[in-house]
């Protein structure tokens, strides 16, 4: 197995502990927490669990609301806050979008199909189809894999 497959796993396992560690920099209660980002407790304490997957729209409220730094939570990398009041306030000027025209923009500068670019990317034809046609909103396990295979971040995925 190589260290970056492992790397990846144990980054993947760790969200959880780094979105509890925000909540308790922020001395708050996993409801009142939830509560502020609009979530139901237990939806909350799932991911803080690591019993499902945070949502697109739970980390949009993190950045937004906490100014965390994304690279940060999902990797471990770099800063837990975004320290630029710039990019806190162009985060705040920004909604979630569905990446459907960064998926096309991908598919034309590397002259790909559709079954080409899920193969590079292993998502599901189906899954690309129906969010290139607004059809349903990328996933975040799917997002971090065109984030990996491809010179994008989430942001450029879902910031517009």
């Amino acid at each position: 197995m190589s260290t970056h497959f492992v790397q990846k796993m144990k980054n993947h396992w760790m969200i959880k502990e780094r979105i509890k560690l925000i909540r308790l920099q922020k001395a708050k209660n996993a409801s009142d927490f939830a509560r502020q980002l609009g979530l139901e407790t237990r939806t909350y304490l799932s991911y803080e669990r690591g019993e499902r997957n945070p949502s697109l729209e739970f980390l949009q409220k993190l950045k937004q609301d906490y100014n965390v730094d994304l690279n940060w939570l999902l990797t471990g990398e770099g800063n837990t806050f975004s320290i630029s009041s710039f990019n806190r306030k162009k985060t705040e000027n920004h909604t979630l979008k569905n990446p459907d025209r960064i998926i096309q923009k991908l598919r034309a500068q590397n002259d790909l199909t559709i079954a080409q670019f899920c193969t590079i990317t292993g998502i599901k034809e189906e899954d690309i189809v129906d969010c290139i046609n607004n059809d349903s909103f990328l996933s975040l396990k799917d997002a971090l894999l065109i984030v990996n295979n491809f010179n994008v971040t989430l942001d450029d995925l879902f910031l517009n």
